[in-house]
């Protein structure tokens, strides 16, 4: 089985490739990565979506990285689409789909949760940092006790 991580685009390379490495350390290990990004953070992707790749070959094949875009920032209805569609295409294919809601915008996270529960996502992962003090730094370099990956598929 194919798995399939899908994430919203940011700024910031935390907020991206924190989550997947606990994702991989938990066990979820994609062959592909999904980025939606809109044209403010596209420059700083491209670098970001290296990063997440070496991450996930440090546990498994380099994976397929694919960017999907939205016309601007504020294409709410764009941005479900498009992570709605990842999702269908994921689940034709028969892969375990796993949303990041960590990075971006407050209603990037609230329309990627909702769309990954009600297009039925495997898992939709929130990476929670305990304390502002390890904000910034390498998801392998703050203590395991101030993290915490939760799967919204399984809280609520």
């Amino acid at each position: 089985m194919t798995h399939v991580w899908i994430s919203p685009g940011s700024t910031t390379t935390g907020s991206v490739v924190d989550p997947l490495c606990a994702a991989c350390e938990e066990g979820f290990v994609p062959d592909t990565l999904v980025f939606v990004q809109n044209p403010k953070v596209a420059a700083e992707m491209e670098g970001i979506a290296e990063a997440a790749s070496d991450v996930v070959a440090v546990y498994g094949e380099i994976p397929e990285v694919r960017f999907e875009n939205t016309e601007e920032e504020t294409d709410f209805a764009g941005y479900y689409e498009t992570v709605r569609d990842a999702i269908d295409e994921a689940k034709e294919d028969d892969a375990e789909v796993a949303i990041n809601m960590t990075p971006g915008r407050k209603y990037m996270s609230g329309i990627a949760m909702q769309t990954g529960v009600q297009k039925g996502a495997d898992h939709v992962f929130y990476l929670l940092i305990e304390t502002e003090e390890h904000y910034g730094e390498a998801y392998h370099n703050i203590p395991s006790t101030a993290t915490e990956l939760y799967d919204f598929t399984e809280e609520v």
